[in-house]
């Protein structure tokens, strides 16, 4: 349960463990075999928007202010998150680690090399390494992405 209070919002300690528990992919099967609840049905583009949208907010806690909203973000970066998303989908059991490999082998067709910097116009990223080489806190946008698009799945327009 979380407490009332919006500035004190912190789990219980039996609902961190869930949480906890739920990140790591530690679900019970007879969680997992529940129907998701009705929701609306979206497409792969609006989940696309919501995994932007989540990295975008993430970099910020990384201070990183680069990443656009998706309404404001060029197209070569919409596209590549739905690029993203549909190897994902194609894809069930993809891991962080091939998701990073998929986005790479993109990064670097479309010109983009390794720079310790973030340039959109040279083209330079300093996630473009191996993804056993990325920092702790860029790996986890991997995990962040696919978690995104495991929990929205059951709800995409057929």
């Amino acid at each position: 349960m979380i407490y009332e209070r919006f500035d004190a919002a912190v789990p219980a300690d039996n609902e961190a463990k869930k949480l906890q528990a739920a990140a790591h992919g530690e679900i019970h099967d007879a969680q997992a075999n529940q129907s998701p609840p009705a929701g609306p049905k979206m497409t792969l583009v609006q989940i696309a928007r919501i995994c932007h949208d989540a990295n975008a907010a993430y970099c910020v806690t990384l201070h990183d202010h680069s990443r656009k909203r998706w309404a404001f973000a060029p197209a070569w970066q919409r596209n590549s998150v739905i690029a993203s998303v549909e190897h994902a989908l194609a894809n069930p059991a993809t891991t962080p680690l091939e998701i990073h490999e998929h986005w790479l082998k993109a990064q670097r067709a479309d010109g983009w090399i390794h720079g310790y910097t973030k340039n959109f116009e040279a083209k330079t990223h300093p996630d473009i390494v191996p993804y056993d080489d990325l920092p702790r806190e860029q790996q986890v946008k991997d995990h962040l992405l696919l978690a995104i698009i495991r929990a929205m799945t059951p709800y995409i327009k057929e």
